[in-house]
């Protein structure tokens, strides 16, 4: 990371500690779309300037997706939790780290949720130790034998293996004909295109299953930067797109800027929202949670008194695909 991108990482992460105290407005929520929260907690470790309590925060505010970057430590030959490629070898423990997720997403009621595990390296230590990591929760993990005719079977929580594609491939070379499958991966242009079709893969989901975009690529034109350049079109197409399908989509990473009255600027939160984007990456924790409870009583709350906003099971089966024999 070169200074001025580091330096602006954290002018960004403080700007939004600051954004996660303004109160919202009255009319800072629409009423909610067919979807249930989509926010993803992003990065939610301990790591350098980061609070150390990033990650009990994204599980305090309720968020359903989470995401944790990884490297290997061979000191220790164990898998930990950092932004580094490079462990420096106090970095916590990634089987000891997820406990607490464990214990809140596996007692939970609910369904639907993403663990989203980034690889900062790739090796076939780290991908084993994911998986054995995995293994003792494999009950609540979506799975899929690897087979040409493996069955996706939704569970209440899914992995999703995302940054290094070295690191994918090491989890997928791994596994021998019949092992099943407790992570997926995913794909994703990094460069604008103008026509969004080229972003979602004609064929059906298999071991990638997640389709991962950074913002800029859903600009009006190529170059354009800014909330009024998120081309709501373009984002509710490559949805359709990933829905029919059957690949979960996730952009990112998404932090209101200040409105003119000081209050969060949520204009690209309601066009991703409105779109029916599946996961949207943040760093606020809270202040997503917040505004998205108040898009939920605004829905609930439309004439009639029918809401939009589906369920947890509807919401999971849809996002994580129609069950794939082949392919």
């Amino acid at each position: 990371m070169s200074c001025s991108i580091f330096h602006a990482h954290w002018v960004c992460i403080a700007c939004v500690s600051l954004l996660e105290n303004v109160p919202l407005r009255a009319d800072d929520a629409a009423p909610a779309r067919a979807i249930e929260n989509p926010f993803a907690a992003h990065n939610a470790y301990p790591w350098r300037l980061y609070p150390s309590g990033r990650f009990e925060s994204a599980l305090a505010a309720g968020l359903k997706h989470i995401e944790v970057d990884i490297t290997y430590d061979q000191s220790r030959n164990a898998a930990v939790v950092t932004h580094d490629g490079s462990p420096g070898g106090k970095e916590p423990e990634l089987g000891a780290f997820l406990a607490p997720l464990w214990q809140q997403w596996g007692g939970s009621s609910e369904s639907g949720y993403t663990l989203i595990v980034d690889f900062k390296s790739s090796s076939t230590a780290l991908a084993q130790d994911v998986h054995e990591i995995l293994k003792p929760n494999a009950n609540l993990l979506s799975t899929m034998a690897k087979a040409p005719d493996g069955e996706f079977r939704p569970s209440k929580i899914t992995v999703c293996l995302t940054g290094s594609r070295a690191g994918h491939r090491a989890y997928d070379d791994q596994l021998s004909t019949g092992d099943f499958y407790l992570a997926f991966a995913d794909l994703g242009p990094e460069t604008w295109q103008a026509d969004v079709s080229g972003y979602v893969p004609s064929e059906p989901p298999r071991f990638v299953r997640f389709l991962s975009f950074p913002l800029h690529v859903f600009a009006d034109a190529k170059g354009a930067s800014g909330p009024a350049h998120v081309s709501l079109e373009r984002l509710a197409e490559t949805v359709r797109l990933a829905n029919r399908a059957g690949y979960r989509m996730r952009v990112y990473t998404i932090n209101p800027g200040r409105a003119a009255d000081g209050t969060p600027d949520m204009r690209v939160w309601e066009k991703c929202v409105e779109a029916g984007v599946h996961m949207i990456a943040t760093d606020a924790y809270h202040l997503a949670a917040d505004w998205w409870a108040r898009r939920r009583d605004n829905a609930n709350a439309e004439p009639g008194g029918v809401s939009r906003v589906s369920t947890s099971a509807e919401r999971h089966q849809r996002c994580a695909g129609p069950l794939h024999s082949g392919g």
